[in-house]
């Protein structure tokens, strides 16, 4: 929600001087001077820095992180001196078919800047529950002006296949405290086989064109748009299993 300009009705105006907007065009002004106030207050922190703090300060609107990121900044825990986290979000990247038992692991780290320590709650939480990743710890004591790491595990196996997102929450213990706040998330891949195509012009030279790529025993593929190009000859598709045409023209 933000000031309504007279006369107008953009979004769901509340009042003669306030209405209310989603989207890019009324988010990406709040995030903006959210983040010039916690430059503001840090002028020595970098992007990263930066970033991790709006990140992690975020109020949850009630919907997933797929949906909804991690929520809604909130300018006065982003300013507020009190404890950090040095990721925002963690990437945990892709599981590749046939999902090798391989767990991903990460590495949280707490930093207190206050005078006196600070007790954390920490809690994992994801859909569905089997996919929860393992902490190493949930209570970490971060001491004045100091730090505390905690171990983040994960089998992305665990839950079968698709897309998996969620959230690790810190919270202190003092009454009223709001969470520090990571996200994280994987995507699990279907079965998939690896074909490479190679193409080789008339005058023996690496083809750089695109392809035509159909499936005669089922529905398309889902193909990332960028890998139905050769590139200096050679290209790599992962498709499910089934009978493919692909053809391509060059000379």
């Amino acid at each position: 929600m933000s000031a309504r300009a007279a006369g107008t009705d953009l979004g769901d105006p509340v009042d003669e001087n306030y209405t209310s907007l989603t989207g890019t065009s009324m988010a990406t002004p709040h995030v903006t001077g959210v983040a010039a106030l916690v430059a503001q207050a840090h002028p020595d922190w970098k992007a990263v820095q930066l970033k991790a703090r709006l990140i992690s300060t975020a109020d949850a609107q009630g919907a997933g992180v797929t949906e909804e990121g991690a929520g809604r900044v909130d300018a006065d825990q982003a300013t507020a001196p009190d404890v950090t986290v040095d990721a925002g979000e963690l990437e945990l990247g892709m599981l590749a078919w046939p999902h090798p038992a391989k767990d991903e692991t990460r590495k949280l780290t707490y930093h207190n800047p206050t005078t006196a320590p600070v007790t954390l709650k920490l809690a994992a939480s994801i859909s569905p529950a089997e996919a929860t990743p393992k902490l190493s710890a949930t209570t970490l004591t971060v001491p004045a002006n100091g730090d505390v790491s905690v171990t983040v595990t994960v089998d992305r196996a665990a839950a079968g296949n698709g897309t998996f997102s969620g959230r690790i929450t810190a919270t202190a213990t003092a009454a009223g405290a709001d969470p520090i706040v990571t996200t994280f998330g994987w995507y699990a891949e279907p079965e998939r086989y690896t074909v490479t195509v190679e193409g080789i012009t008339k005058d023996g030279l690496p083809s750089n064109d695109e392809l035509n790529l159909a499936r005669v025993d089922g529905p398309p593929p889902d193909v990332p748009a960028e890998n139905l190009f050769l590139n200096n000859g050679t290209t790599t598709l992962r498709v499910p299993p089934g009978r493919y045409v692909v053809t391509s023209a060059f000379q």
